[in-house]
């Protein structure tokens, strides 16, 4: 995925909500998305879009959403911040992109080769995780 087209995006798309910390983009879903996905940005045809994230698919998390999407309506993607639409979160616990549910998070990192370890954030409670996504590491 080009470098150019995720800056791009960012950069025209990216604003302060109410919350200074958090910045959302707004981009075109390309598939249904759930409240509580976390996301990837991807160059659709030279149309930055979003779709849900997958440790196995070569698709690492770039943001997350809180709202229900359906497909080709804007969602708005948020980088930082809680994400407060899960739920079975055990607080205290670090969570990662899962490799078996588009979209969702687990706290058992995926360990089969040529997928990838992305960490997502800590559990503050039984439905929000507190934001710090990393870059994915690919294991090999």
């Amino acid at each position: 995925m080009p470098f150019d087209i995720i800056t791009y995006a960012l950069l025209k798309k990216i604003k302060p909500t109410g919350d200074i910390t958090a910045f959302t983009a707004t981009l075109p879903a390309y598939e249904d998305l759930s409240a509580g996905d976390f996301v990837n940005i991807f160059d659709d045809a030279g149309v930055a879009k979003v779709r849900k994230a997958d440790a196995s698919a070569n698709k690492p998390a770039h943001g997350y959403v809180l709202d229900d999407v359906s497909a080709g309506s804007d969602a708005t993607v948020y980088f930082d911040g809680h994400n407060t639409k899960l739920s079975g979160l055990t607080a205290g616990t670090c969570y990662f992109l899962s490799d078996t549910t588009p979209g969702g998070v687990t706290n058992t990192p995926p360990s089969t080769t040529g997928y990838f370890i992305q960490r997502l954030g800590i559990a503050i409670d039984n439905t929000t995780i507190d934001v710090e996504i990393e870059p994915p590491i690919e294991i090999s």
